[in-house]
Order: structure tokens, then sequence, then C-alpha cells
């Protein structure tokens, strides 16, 4: 191989790295959704994205009702014993200006599912999603220490998140159930 093939191939590669996807709040919301359920996804329709946020709005189903499975699956989760979802304590919650049907899964790549129930909304809901790399807890002061630090001054500052961070999180952290279950079976053999 000659030079100028040497300079072409890697004017080539260094495009396509350069044009990579980048990860963004939709991705990652979809990908944290889908691993819990990947039917929950097709429940409902995104109205907006903005800086660090995705809000959705209930699909209507074919019998003119709206499909609030996500939410009856954050609330069910969170009503378990060891249950994986949180309901985020209302008082903090209502302070933040995020209103008392606040969800999060818990642990690393946390998804957090903020309903607001108001009858402009279609269905009658309009959900606002995002994916946090630290889910704040009083079960890990350090951790919530890193989301206040790491995502909340950022944010009031008006930094974006590393959407791709929170990607190699949810990759690194989080499994689809599928994916859990085979794991848990081979343990139990």
């Amino acid at each position: 191989m000659n030079r100028y093939s040497l300079v072409c191939l890697l004017v080539l590669v260094l495009c396509n790295i350069a044009s990579a996807q980048k990860a963004t709040v939709e991705d990652n919301v979809i990908t944290a959704i889908s691993f819990e359920d990947p039917q929950l996804v097709e429940s409902y329709d995104v109205t907006n994205v903005d800086k660090g946020h995705v809000y959705a709005t209930p699909r209507q189903k074919s019998d003119s009702t709206y499909d609030l499975r996500l939410f009856q699956y954050m609330q069910q989760c969170s009503e378990q014993k060891r249950a994986r979802c949180s309901h985020d304590n209302p008082l903090v919650s209502r302070l933040l200006g995020h209103g008392k049907y606040s969800y999060r899964l818990k642990g690393r790549a946390s998804l957090q599912v903020v309903f607001y129930f108001n009858s402009k909304y279609q269905g009658g809901v309009l959900m606002m999603m995002d994916v946090d790399r630290f889910a704040p807890g009083w079960g890990s002061p350090v951790i919530s220490v890193r989301h206040v630090t790491q995502e909340q001054i950022p944010h009031i500052l008006g930094k974006e998140k590393n959407e791709d961070q929170i990607a190699a999180e949810l990759q690194t952290h989080r499994k689809p159930k599928s994916e859990k279950s085979t794991a848990q079976a081979k343990v139990v053999e």
C-alpha cells in the first residue's frame, strides 16, 4: 500500500469515528425502560425532548383508552418488598417541583419518571423521564453526594449531562430481565 492509500484510509477511519452516533437522552430512556420490559416502550408517545429530559404522553389504544402501563409498572414495582423501583420522597419531590408521582429505578444508571396528572395533557398524563448516572438515596450517601455535585449543580448551571457516560453505565450496570433470569437460572443449577 502506498502512502496516498494509507492517508485516504486514515481519513475515512477518522471521519467514521467523528460521525459516530452519540447517545441521546431519548436513547438512554428507551434503553432503561426496555431493560425492565420492552413492551413498556410501546405504551407512550414522545412529545418533546429537551436538554436532559424526554416528555411523553400515554399512547391511545384502539378502544380509545390510554395506555398507562408505565405508570402502573413503576407504582407496582415500588410497592414490592426489596423493590427495584422506589417512590421518590414526596416532600423532597414536591420541593423540587416534581409533584407526588415521582418514581426511580434503584441503582446506577437510574431511570426517573415523573408523572403529572392534568386533563390538559393527552390521556390526562404527562411523563417527564431522564436517566441519572448517580441516583440519590438514603442507603448510599456517597452516590447521593455525587448526584448533587455531578448532575444537579451542573444542570442548574445550564450544562448538559454526558449521555455517552450514562449509556456506558446502562450497559455495565443494567441488564435486560431476560439476561438476569438466565444468569439466575445458571446459579440455581
